[in-house]
């Protein structure tokens, strides 16, 4: 991700339901700079219209080979359903490969029942593992 692209970045995350996104320059060049975090992005008509994070992390299981988190998936409401957020997907996973991942995890909010469809038509299977969060 470029820099140029982050003010952009920051409004289509606004349409997150309950997003409170700031701006936070300090944090986007960290991100800039980390090797194992990427943000894909797809434009329209010089418009950002879809985008979400991958995050590689290392690992001392599986072979000690490493695995990727995916967060942040979001398609402007205008948008969806044009196909955009699953090239972002593909792109996603092409990076885990090239990077030997074994597996790719994402978290998904319950409540949003097509983001839990649309993981499913990409093969993401909900194992009966559960997740906890302590927000601090």
């Amino acid at each position: 991700m470029e820099r140029k692209w982050y003010k952009k970045l920051i409004e289509l995350y606004r349409q997150y339901p309950g997003n409170e996104q700031g701006e936070n320059d300090e944090k986007i060049d960290e991100i800039l700079l980390d090797k194992n975090y990427r943000v894909f992005m797809r434009e329209w008509g010089g418009k950002l219209v879809s985008s979400l994070t991958g995050i590689i992390l290392h690992n001392l299981t599986g072979l000690g080979r490493d695995y990727m988190i995916i967060d942040n998936v979001i398609t402007d409401e205008k948008f969806q359903g044009m196909g955009f957020a699953s090239g972002l997907m593909r792109e996603a996973e092409d990076w885990a490969r090239q990077r030997d991942c074994y597996k790719i995890m994402i978290i998904s909010n319950k409540k949003f029942k097509e983001a839990q469809e649309f993981y499913k038509k990409h093969n993401y299977e909900c194992e009966s593992s559960n997740v906890y969060i302590k927000h601090l």
